[in-house]
C-alpha cells in the first residue's frame, strides 16, 4: 500500500468505516472456509503447543484440567484431520489454517 492508499485508510477509519488489513481478510477467510470453530481455551493451548509448552506448563496457564487439556487435543487433531498423536503436526496446520 502506498501513501495514497494510507490516506484514504485513514480517512475512511475517521468517518466510521471499518478497514481490515489483508492478512485480516485472509485469516477469516480461510476461518471460514475451513469451518474450523475454537474456543478461547482451544488457540491457547494451540499457541502454548507453538511456543514448546509441555503439558506441565500448560496446566498452569490454561487452568483446566490434565484430562479437558487432553480432551482438547484430541477434538483438536480430529477437527484438522491429525491422525497419532503428534502435537507437531496439529501445530503445523493450525498454522496453515491460519489459526496461529
Amino acid at each position: 500500500m502506498g501513501f495514497m492508499g494510507f490516506v484514504t485508510v485513514i480517512n475512511n477509519v475517521l468517518a466510521g468505516k471499518i478497514h481490515y488489513s489483508q492478512t485480516i481478510v485472509k485469516a477469516l477467510n480461510q476461518k471460514t472456509v475451513n469451518n474450523i470453530r475454537l474456543d478461547k481455551y482451544d488457540i491457547l493451548i494451540l499457541k502454548e503447543l507453538a511456543n514448546g509448552s509441555k503439558m506441565k506448563d500448560l496446566l498452569g496457564l490454561v487452568h483446566l484440567s490434565k484430562s479437558a487439556i487432553d480432551k482438547r487435543k484430541r477434538l483438536l487433531k480430529r477437527k484438522f484431520g491429525i491422525e497419532g498423536n503428534s502435537d507437531r503436526d496439529l501445530v503445523l496446520a493450525a498454522k496453515v489454517k491460519g489459526f496461529i
